[in-house]
């Protein structure tokens, strides 16, 4: 119990003032294995937000009658080898995106700028293709890494760069919150039109679950690192998939 209580609160006040801070993972001189102790020390933390997972997921097939991840678990039934590193490759993808640029650094800086151009080109190309001809997609690609190359050199210079860090940390606290609520949306925008009627009343419990989650993994992320997050991350999804797959099986 005291445990629990002391991760919780190192948690909520993480939350409450997040910090920018170098990971234990990242620093010089760490000894991975002191890391992993001190992260397994929380796993009274961890297995309640484990639990909150599985909670709203029942409670959401209750209410709902909808199987969220059947149709992803007949798929791989025949081989849960194969289920897993699909989970653990989404999974990576997604800390990627969201919680990897948290702790920035200029790779990760040119990667979340060539990735959200990228995104932004493909979102308008129907419109530029009918705009333009056939070669648009070439001429967009070529401008793409025209961009990217410009921005890899730009970004090179220390000073450059450390003005952008110094922004970044003097920020940190509204870029962890507006992280984490983007997370929350995006996690829920997929139920938001097949909830009808009265069931909608469940879309605030979807919401603070996935901005609980999120929050969570951006402090696991800000305090031991990336692939800690990743972890625990793909905890939480196997969490999620496992009243379903104990009903399939």
């Amino acid at each position: 119990m005291n445990t629990l209580q002391t991760t919780f609160i190192d948690f909520q006040r993480y939350v409450r003032e997040p910090k920018y801070s170098q990971p234990l993972s990242d620093r010089p001189g760490n000894k991975s294995v002191l890391t992993i102790r001190r992260f397994l020390a929380g796993y009274p933390l961890i297995l309640g937000i484990l639990l909150i997972t599985v909670g709203n997921i029942v409670l959401a097939q209750f209410i709902t009658g909808q199987v969220i991840f059947k149709p992803l678990l007949e798929r791989y039934s025949s081989s849960v080898g194969i289920l897993l590193v699909s989970v653990l490759i989404a999974v990576t993808l997604e800390e990627a995106v969201f919680r990897a640029i948290l702790r920035l650094t200029p790779n990760r800086l040119r990667t979340i700028l060539a990735l959200a151009l990228w995104i932004l080109s493909g979102k308008y190309y129907q419109f530029i293709k009918q705009e333009t001809n056939e070669f648009a997609l070439l001429w967009m690609i070529l401008l793409w890494s025209a961009i990217v190359y410009g921005l890899n050199h730009y970004l090179k210079r220390p000073a450059v760069f450390a003005r952008i860090e110094h922004i970044w940390q003097a920020n940190f606290r509204l870029i962890f919150y507006g992280i984490g609520l983007l997370y929350s949306f995006m996690k829920i925008i997929d139920d938001v039109g097949t909830l009808k009627d009265a069931q909608v009343l469940l879309l605030p419990v979807l919401l603070l679950s996935s901005l609980l989650n999120g929050f969570y993994f951006g402090y696991i992320r800000m305090k031991y690192g990336f692939w800690y997050a990743v972890a625990v991350h793909m905890l939480v999804l196997l969490a999620a998939l496992a009243p379903e797959a104990i009903l399939i099986l």
